[in-house]
């Protein structure tokens, strides 16, 4: 800053190397020019060299990088398990095919006032079917 542009103006020695010495530092590269089949001179690539903490740092990244998709793997195969509505369970059989069978309610008392018909017609189990065995199906998951 300051002090580089007072040593300009009185032209005293500067205490920091040139800059194209600093810039022979930062960089490693090949000093001999390189010629090309054509006869052309190729310039030097500079290519940086790492610095310690540069390279620290980076590695630490590569760290943290690795734990939150280790924490992100372990999030997406874990599930909760979901419970069971026990109140659906013990009204419905799952059957081998996937359909849920179940039995009519209004046979445990004052039976004597329905027809004998439809009597007989609840001693029978029914499947459900439609949007009832889709409800159904989301209570009973397993």
């Amino acid at each position: 800053g300051r002090a580089l542009v007072g040593a300009l103006r009185t032209g005293a020695s500067l205490s920091r190397p040139p800059v194209s010495t600093l810039g022979a530092r930062l960089f490693s590269s090949a000093t001999a020019p390189r010629v090309s089949s054509m006869g052309t001179l190729f310039q030097p690539i500079a290519v940086p060299k790492p610095l310690p903490f540069a390279a620290q740092a980076s590695r630490e990244l590569k760290t943290v990088a690795r734990q939150v998709r280790k924490r992100m793997k372990e999030q997406r195969t874990t599930h909760y398990k979901l419970k069971t509505k026990k109140a659906v369970a013990k009204r419905f059989i799952k059957t081998g095919d996937g359909s849920l069978k179940f039995w009519r309610c209004g046979r445990r008392h004052n039976a004597q006032s329905q027809v004998k018909r439809r009597l007989r017609a609840k001693r029978k189990s029914v499947r459900a079917s439609g949007t009832t065995l889709k409800m159904l199906k989301k209570l009973l998951h397993y």
